[in-house]
């Protein structure tokens, strides 16, 4: 039997997804007869409380040019360049980068930009805005953002054609809201014969000779087969507690986290 512990409910975000990268969870979707819809992969950026650079891709050009004085605006004009040539120089450095695999993946961010002499209007205007729309996390400081390694933020912009200007790709999101596949999950799980326990948050996993132990915070203890932890690789962590091996904390402790 499967029990699956969920350590709070809450409204998550909608899921977006496309098919071609994330053929799995579409799969799912699919069997569990999830309503979807389509929709687009936008983006707006709005600098200084709107008393900045104000630009969006949802509606082409009538987007790009929200402030109809950029259209007169060397500046503007000039990191529109620069989107265009990033995408060629993102395209060539993933082609270099996985055709040889020698090459380690260490290059940051900071590096790639400085190296290919980007304008700082390109990184505060386009670059930085597109990646904290992605990963909240950086928002707190350009430098978080500059920091990330090169061929893992590049690989996702370019697999997710976020790589444009003008051509907002199309998607697929969880309708209504992301509770319709929570649901929908809950009762797959139930005619499965899997028990589900809320409000019963996991506090330490240990491991024995007879298999996984899993200690809750009310005191309860139930003995597992396996176990799998599905959460925040942090919160892994302080779920091993002492029983995470070296590799354990040197590969999940690499994760850096912000809790909103």
């Amino acid at each position: 039997m499967l029990v699956v512990t969920l350590l709070r409910m809450q409204q998550i975000k909608l899921l977006i997804t496309k098919q071609v990268n994330y053929p799995n969870i579409m799969e799912l979707f699919d069997s569990l007869e999830v309503d979807k819809k389509l929709s687009y992969l936008s983006t707006s950026v709005s600098l200084d409380n709107g008393k900045g650079y104000e630009w969006g891709t949802q509606n082409g050009l009538s987007s790009l040019f929200a402030q109809k004085k950029n259209v007169i605006n060397p500046y503007f004009w000039k990191m529109i360049k620069e989107v265009s040539k990033f995408k060629e120089d993102v395209l060539s450095y993933l082609d270099i980068v996985e055709t040889n695999q020698d090459i380690e993946h260490n290059e940051t961010m900071e590096h790639f930009i400085k190296s290919r002499g980007y304008s700082e209007l390109f990184q505060k205007a386009y670059l930085i805005p597109l990646c904290c729309s992605i990963w909240p996390w950086p928002c707190s400081s350009p430098e978080g953002v500059m920091s990330f390694s090169s061929f893992s933020v590049l690989t996702f912009l370019s697999n997710h054609h976020l790589l444009q200007l003008i051509y907002s790709p199309q998607c697929k999101i969880v309708r209504w809201n992301s509770q319709n596949f929570i649901k929908k999950v809950k009762e797959k799980l139930a005619s499965e014969n899997c028990q589900i326990k809320v409000n019963c948050e996991v506090h330490l996993v240990s491991t024995s000779d007879k298999g996984c132990v899993v200690l809750c915070k009310d005191g309860s203890e139930e003995m597992y087969d396996s176990c799998i932890i599905a959460v925040h690789a942090p919160d892994v962590l302080k779920i091993l507690g002492d029983e995470a091996t070296s590799d354990e904390c040197r590969i999940l402790g690499a994760f850096q986290y912000v809790y909103w």
